[in-house]
């Protein structure tokens, strides 16, 4: 029993080492350890279970570096790196139109900014279309230039809007961390045009048609919204995020609830459109895309569900606010602790895709009875 008892703690132990190591060595090195192991001993000793905690931590590592390096990965951050810059694209557009200054005439209905357009609006869009135009054109060295700089300078405005704003400047975080993801996914070698390789002409040209669609339904919306304002007709809000850390523009302006709705319903399916396309991507692919998706999304969530009670005090203290540092630390942490737990499961779920595979392939060679 003893013996036994051993053996079950050194197995838990070897649990350290990635499955595809155990299912090689294991039993060599457990034969090892059950034959140092003195004729009494129960429990692993401290020096062994240091040596196989580390040993095993490195290895994992190794498997990892070696997985993230696999033609998937390439393929993923490829595609990853193109689809966030048409987002960016797709986002600043629509944060040019809120930024329209449009006659408001007698009513004001709470509809975008209208501070009026600056001709600095424009460098954002026409960044992040250079880098969609250059990522096609197969001229990957421009596309990370221009990726990294307009992150640069992302993040060198960012004291200074926060300190004056802090509230927008926190909501849109999200944001900045997806130009981030861009422009390291850009950075990943790839073959020339690898992303439309992956995707398909047919595939992208319908994601590029559905992010156009969502800018255009916005311009639609806010000149047909103007127009109320102007003739002085009765008008129906229908906001598209009901949380205080949402920005004001994020609404549908109509002149009667069927005209919202149909706004709406534009908006859906164009969203699903893209949805659907990414997610007909190759399997493999596919997942890593939501793997390195999933920091963005874990950190809009964090922010529209965690921060709204200090966006609501911002607006009626009459001064900034500014986070603290631990809220600091769990939008920093968060979001990378979701990409290790993302990074976790997609491992295992592939592990026993291959363990069925390998399940099926010997069945397959078994002869029948």
């Amino acid at each position: 029993m003893t013996g036994r008892d051993l053996e079950s703690r050194y197995r838990r132990l070897l649990t350290v080492y990635p499955w595809e190591h155990r299912r090689r060595y294991e039993e060599e090195m457990l034969g090892v350890l059950l034959e140092d192991a003195r004729p009494d001993q129960r429990h692993p000793d401290i020096g062994d279970m240091t040596n196989l905690v580390l040993a095993g931590l490195r290895t994992r590592l190794g498997w990892t570096a070696r997985g993230l390096a696999d033609r998937a990965w390439h393929d993923a951050a490829a595609v990853t790196g193109l689809l966030a810059a048409l987002t960016l694209l797709a986002l600043n557009g629509h944060a040019l139109v809120s930024k329209m200054e449009l006659d408001r005439g007698p009513m004001a209905y709470p509809f975008g900014s209208g501070d009026g357009v600056e001709a600095l609006d424009w460098l954002p869009i026409g960044v992040w279309a250079a880098v969609c135009v250059a990522v096609l054109a197969g001229l990957p060295r421009p596309a990370v230039a221009l990726g990294w700089a307009a992150l640069v300078v992302e993040i060198a405005l960012f004291p200074a809007q926060y300190s004056t704003d802090p509230v927008p400047v926190v909501s849109g975080l999200w944001q900045l961390v997806l130009g981030l993801v861009a422009a390291i996914a850009l950075t990943v070698p790839a073959p020339r045009r690898r992303a439309l390789a992956v995707l398909g002409t047919r595939r992208l040209l319908t994601i590029i048609f559905a992010l156009a669609a969502i800018v255009a339904v916005f311009l639609v919306n806010r000149l047909a919204s103007s127009q109320l304002a102007t003739d002085g007709s009765p008008y129906h809000v229908f906001p598209l995020h009901d949380n205080k850390i949402a920005r004001r523009e994020l609404e549908l302006v109509g002149g009667s609830t069927g005209q919202v709705l149909f706004y709406l319903a534009l908006l859906l399916a164009a969203g699903l459109t893209v949805l659907i396309a990414v997610a007909t991507v190759d399997g493999p692919v596919r997942r890593r895309i939501a793997v390195l998706s999933a920091p963005v999304v874990t950190l809009v969530m964090l922010v529209n569900q965690t921060l709204d009670g200090w966006a609501v005090s911002n607006m009626n203290m009459g001064h900034p606010i500014y986070l603290v540092p631990a809220q600091w630390a769990a939008l920093a942490t968060v979001p990378l602790l979701t990409f290790a737990i993302a990074l976790l499961l997609l491992r295992r779920r592939e592990q026993t895709l291959r363990m069925v595979a390998l399940g099926r392939t010997a069945d397959r060679k078994s002869p029948t009875p």
